[in-house]
């Protein structure tokens, strides 16, 4: 229990260094990092944790990978608050570190840290290191990274790489892993949300509601209404209705999607901004052109 609750910890120390020295990047990205820091629900979870692979067995091993765990938090942090070169420098340097040692737990949080960071700027290099994570966590029964890893590769794949069908089945194995695992329902929301993604990429855009719509419950249910997680699902759910050519519902969407933002991130964040965006947009296709106008200027 204690473990889990360092990793944790270490996780936070690292943000809150970076927030110590933060720049206009930093401030931006800064309520979103705080709140992708996992919850310390599972480390209460006794049969969960003492399902996990042991930890290592002798002294040296055991300080080394404290030191990739380390490693691994700081790059984590990194990313999350849009530092994506000094993430992947460190998040390179913990995989190396690991690959040198016998033990396979951190090999695998390492590569999906690495995976993660890179989904965006290298997909098919994410793509492998993912699945490289995915295979270590398999070995040894990490159904809990099993399921995030699995998760990222059907983004990676489904969605950035447009191979949708490949993607589903990603989709399903981190779902299979979850339930595993009892369930985790932002983990869940999360899935849905990707898989929602998957589903635009190629125009099933009436699945697309329906599953992000899911995860607008979930999350609204965890977190509350004006979560910056539920204010993304109404922003998917108004390019489905906008592309399902229905006006009305894709305009009550983007007016949520506005509120939502603001409320969860404030007034002059990107975000918030990039809402009214969506908005001025949905005021356009229902003729209201001052309107749209305005909120565009």
């Amino acid at each position: 229990r204690m473990a889990c609750l360092d990793r944790r910890a270490m996780r936070l120390k690292s943000l809150v260094t970076l927030f110590e020295t933060a720049d206009a990047q930093v401030v931006e990205n800064a309520t979103v990092a705080a709140r992708s820091l996992e919850s310390i629900e599972l480390c209460a979870d006794l049969q969960a944790l003492n399902a996990a692979i042991p930890p290592p067995q002798n002294a040296q091993t055991a300080a080394e990978v404290q030191s990739i765990r380390q490693m691994v938090g700081l790059a984590k942090a990194s990313f999350d608050l849009g530092k994506n070169a000094d993430g992947e420098k460190v998040a390179r340097l913990a995989v190396s570190k690991a690959e040198a040692i016998d033990y396979r737990p951190v090999q695998a949080e390492a590569l999906e840290c690495l995976g993660e960071g890179l989904m965006n700027t290298s997909p098919k290099e994410s793509e492998t290191l993912l699945h490289q994570s995915m295979v270590h966590a398999l070995a040894v029964s990490d159904d809990r990274l099993l399921a995030l890893a699995t998760l990222k590769l059907a983004f990676v794949v489904g969605y950035l790489q447009q191979k949708p069908e490949p993607g589903r089945s990603w989709g399903e194995i981190s779902l299979a892993a979850l339930q595993k695992l009892g369930g985790d329902s932002s983990h869940e929301a999360e899935l849905f949300i990707v898989m929602g993604a998957n589903e635009l990429a190629i125009g099933h855009y009436a699945e697309v509601v329906t599953l992000v719509e899911k995860a607008r419950a979930l999350w609204a249910q965890l977190y509350g209404p004006d979560d910056e997680r539920v204010a993304r699902t109404h922003l998917n759910k108004f390019i489905a209705l906008y592309e399902l050519g229905q006006d009305d519902a894709a305009y009550e969407a983007a007016i949520l999607a506005e509120k939502t933002t603001k409320a969860s991130l404030g007034d002059r964040h990107p975000a918030t901004l990039y809402s009214r965006v969506i908005l001025s947009m949905a005021h356009r296709e229902l003729g209201r052109l001052t309107t749209a106008i305005d909120i565009g200027e």
